[in-house]
């Protein structure tokens, strides 16, 4: 949250229109209200999401570019918010923290913010995979002239290159390994155990496609269309409740993809309630560490090992 602080920050010294909104305490996430560089720009509703999103919408409406700050399960309550202002054509940006398996989120339903999001016309969706793109994906809603939400987990690694990031054109994915026969699709924070399971299936001779889709909507079509032609299996992999495999899968069958041998498989965060524990726990719970991707992948080209170890 600290890079995320430091970029907004960062914004608001160069732009006056800029307002941070937050549900949180704002000292905690790394903001100092005081700083002349904010000039009292740090807006603060404790646990009050409805009435934040409220006060963003009336800032937008006054020539304000606000920032809406606040954890992945308030989305519920200012739904009502956000559908206002992709109804009337405002660029709110939402960035929504503690997101997916976040051992920090404040709920215990994991992964359940993009079913809420997912299927509002218009409104644009990313899922960063790590706080280098957190960051880039500020700065692609800043540029932004269309309201958008982003969704990330709070203990990603890394952070911003530079205290502003840079834009990422919406819509896009992009290449992170080359392989064959296997695509793994990564949508959010799993971008790692991707990685990992994707070094421990080399040992079989499977050597997989990583791709790091970024946006849940617009979903970066001609990526997946060529990923789908290039490979025998795709797996899509989400930190999440199911909702971009939906997108994904209505996709790839209503264009004909899966008519001729692809294979398509999920991994993603059960419905259920979690108990709270560390990131690893909770993925290990969940099945979408490494060896729950690795278990998929063999599953679905019938070479099961069950001893496998990452």
């Amino acid at each position: 949250m600290s890079a995320l602080a430091a970029a907004l920050s960062g914004l608001a010294q160069t732009d006056d229109r800029v307002v941070v909104v937050t549900t949180g305490n704002p000292a905690k996430m790394g903001f100092n209200p005081r700083a002349k560089r904010m000039d009292g720009r740090v807006l603060s509703f404790p646990a009050s999401p409805a009435l934040a999103a409220s006060c963003a919408i009336e800032l937008l409406h006054k020539e304000y570019r606000p920032f809406l700050l606040m954890p992945d399960s308030y989305v519920y309550e200012a739904y009502a918010m956000i559908v206002e202002a992709v109804a009337c054509s405002l660029p709110l940006g939402v960035c929504l923290f503690g997101a997916g398996l976040d051992p920090g989120g404040i709920s215990m339903h994991k992964g359940a913010d993009l079913a809420a999001v997912s299927r509002i016309p218009d409104l644009v969706v990313a899922a960063p995979s790590g706080m280098e793109d957190v960051c880039n994906m500020l700065m692609t809603m800043y540029g932004s002239d269309c309201p958008m939400v982003m969704r990330f987990s709070s203990d990603m690694a890394g952070g911003c290159p530079s205290a502003a990031g840079t834009a990422i054109t919406i819509g896009t994915g992009r290449v992170v390994r080359k392989g064959s026969r296997v695509a793994m699709l990564n949508f959010g924070a799993l971008l790692p155990e991707c990685l990992k399971a994707c070094n421990a299936l080399a040992g079989r001779g499977i050597i997989p496609t990583v791709v790091d889709m970024r946006f849940v909507k617009p979903l970066d079509l001609e990526l997946l269309t060529q990923q789908s032609l290039m490979h025998q299996l795709l797996v899509i992999v989400e930190d999440s409740v199911g909702s971009v495999g939906s997108l994904a899968l209505e996709f790839l069958a209503n264009n004909g993809f899966m008519d001729h041998g692809l294979k398509v498989r999920t991994v993603k965060i059960p419905e259920g309630f979690f108990a709270y524990g560390d990131g690893a726990q909770l993925k290990a719970q969940a099945g979408v560490n490494p060896q729950g991707i690795i278990m998929t992948v063999l599953d679905a080209l019938d070479d099961v090992d069950g001893n496998m170890v990452v």
